[in-house]
């Protein structure tokens, strides 16, 4: 289910609802990946961009994350399907100058995005974001 929400400029966003016992559990796999040095935000979307969990401070930053996140994984899943090297999309990095988006397909359903800081552990947080992004199917699986 989803309902409207009003962002900080008055502007009707859309967010995915799940039960709260989904939710905590989507908290501690946030909160899993916000533990490591350097990383700035986390958050899971629907496939099609719907926010459904983040540790931004305003949901200003997490609902365009989460949609290009969205973007980002479709665009790569048909990519792949297209050059048909075999295999399957499963994350993708984007570096800026000011930090890196790391974005993972979390099964069919949803879209894990973690911004990392300059310096941050690359590696490790690519790691991370691997295991919590089956972390996350799996809890949205159990729904």
């Amino acid at each position: 289910m989803q309902g409207p929400a009003l962002s900080e400029s008055g502007i009707a966003q859309v967010y995915a609802r799940v039960p709260s016992t989904v939710e905590e559990k989507l908290r501690e796999v946030v909160d899993g990946l916000r533990r490591i040095p350097g990383v700035r935000g986390v958050a899971v979307s629907r496939r099609d961009g719907l926010v459904i969990h983040h540790s931004f401070k305003s949901a200003r930053e997490a609902a365009p994350l989460c949609a290009m996140a969205a973007a980002v994984v479709g665009f790569s899943t048909a990519l792949y399907t297209q050059v048909g090297h075999g295999g399957s999309f499963s994350q993708a990095a984007i570096e800026s100058t000011e930090d890196t988006l790391l974005i993972a397909e979390a099964g069919p359903e949803a879209v894990l995005a973690c911004v990392l800081a300059p310096g941050g552990n690359l590696g490790i947080v690519r790691l991370g974001i691997a295991k919590a992004a089956q972390r996350v199917n799996e809890i949205l699986e159990e729904m």
